[in-house]
Formats: structure tokens, C-alpha cells, sequence
């Protein structure tokens, strides 16, 4: 009788350290799993704003290309306004989606980067050197963009 019941307490104990390693394991996996996806929508996120801000490059270095052409190459007439068109248009969307995808701080130096070659596409900066009018409000945005990469890269 005592070898049948310690037999039985013996299954009882196996079975239920199996249990619990199961569970462990099954626990261990879980956490596992939760960090690989937060590591995948954080490289996604980041994959995101890399390509808002690269679109936002590209469509300043065509602004400010028509900036170049009225103050500094003298040119008027409607093909520069529809090429000057053309190039805000491209800053305003790819400045939408930086408001959405990246932070307060960036947003704000895109924003004003933005204004900046607005004023010269469309000739309401006056007269003077458009490249020292954007040159703090690039260095301004190109600043908050480091920032806020590294960020993403330590974080």
C-alpha cells in the first residue's frame, strides 16, 4: 500500500513539474514572440519615416532648384510657375506625412524649412541670397532629422 501511494504521489509530482515546465516554456515563447513584433513594427515605423523623409528631400532640393532659377538665374514666366507648383505641392504632402509619422520637433523644422522655400518658389521673399534665407531652416530640419534618427536608433 505505501509503495502504490508513493508511486502515485510520484506520478502526481512528475506530472505536475511537467505542467509547469510546460507552461514555463509556453510563457518564455510568448515574451519572445511579443518583442520580435515589437521589433518588427519599430524597424517598420522606422522604415516609414526614412522614406517620408527622403520624399521630403527630394521635393525641397526641387523647390529650392526653382528658388535658384527666379532669384539667382533671373527666370520668370509660367513654365517656372508650374514647375515652382509642381515642387510645393510635393513639400506640403511629403510635410503631411512627416506631422504624422515623426515627432513634434521635426514636424515643426519641416514646417518652417517648408515656409522658407515657399516664399522664394513664389517670390515673396524679397530680394537677397534665397541659400542664406533657407540656410538655418535647412540646418534647422537637417538638425531635428539626427536627432530624432538616433533616437530611433538607440531606442
Amino acid at each position: 500500500m505505501i509503495a502504490s501511494t508513493a508511486s502515485l504521489i510520484g506520478v502526481a509530482i512528475g506530472a505536475g513539474l511537467s505542467y509547469f515546465s510546460v507552461r514555463f516554456q509556453q510563457r518564455a515563447a510568448e515574451k519572445a514572440d511579443v518583442r520580435r513584433h515589437a521589433v518588427a513594427r519599430a524597424e517598420a515605423r522606422r522604415a516609414e519615416q526614412l522614406a517620408a523623409l527622403d520624399k521630403f528631400l527630394w521635393a525641397a532640393q526641387q523647390a529650392e532648384r526653382v528658388g535658384v532659377d527666379r532669384y539667382q538665374n533671373g527666370l520668370q514666366g509660367d513654365d517656372l510657375r508650374h514647375r515652382g507648383d509642381q515642387a510645393m505641392d510635393h513639400v506640403w504632402i511629403s510635410e503631411k506625412m512627416i506631422m504624422v509619422l515623426c515627432s513634434t520637433g521635426l514636424h515643426e523644422a519641416a514646417l518652417s524649412y517648408a515656409w522658407g522655400l515657399q516664399d522664394t518658389v513664389f517670390g515673396s521673399f524679397g530680394d537677397g541670397n534665397c541659400w542664406d534665407y533657407w540656410q538655418p531652416r535647412r540646418e534647422g530640419f537637417l538638425a531635428a532629422m539626427r536627432t530624432e534618427l538616433e533616437a530611433l536608433q538607440t531606442a
